[in-house]
């Protein structure tokens, strides 16, 4: 499957997942910039194309401000990130604690212990 299917497939899985609960939010309203990013981004950096993140990870440019990742089917994820799987794709997702960057919500998944950054328009 394409880089821009695989994408596409899991945008779509996650926004029907539905397994997660809202634990708390990030600043809300807040104006978000278009500029690239100067130096590679990590797992939920925001990027607007994969040259913007840092190792192999993809820009997820569908998401607000575009969103790194990468694949954990194979391999585990760096520090400061979490392996989620849906149905059609396992990816790291930047773990946090009670805030992420504007235009995401921090979220709790049923039955793990640690939330992570997910956007916002997806969780409310």
């Amino acid at each position: 499957m394409s880089r821009i299917a695989t994408v596409a497939v899991f945008s779509l899985t996650l926004a029907a997942c539905g397994g997660f609960e809202t634990y708390s939010s990030g600043p809300r309203g807040t104006s978000q910039s278009a500029s690239a990013p100067t130096t590679p981004q990590p797992i939920g950096g925001r990027c607007m194309n994969d040259g913007h993140c840092a190792g192999s990870t993809i820009c997820l440019d569908s998401w607000p401000n575009g969103y790194c990742t990468q694949s954990c089917a194979t391999t585990r994820c760096p520090s400061g990130s979490m392996c989620v799987e849906f149905e059609d794709a396992s990816v790291c997702l930047a773990t946090c604690t009670a805030s992420c960057r504007p235009g995401y919500t921090c979220a709790s998944f049923r039955g793990v212990s640690t939330q992570a950054c997910l956007p916002s328009k997806i969780v409310d």
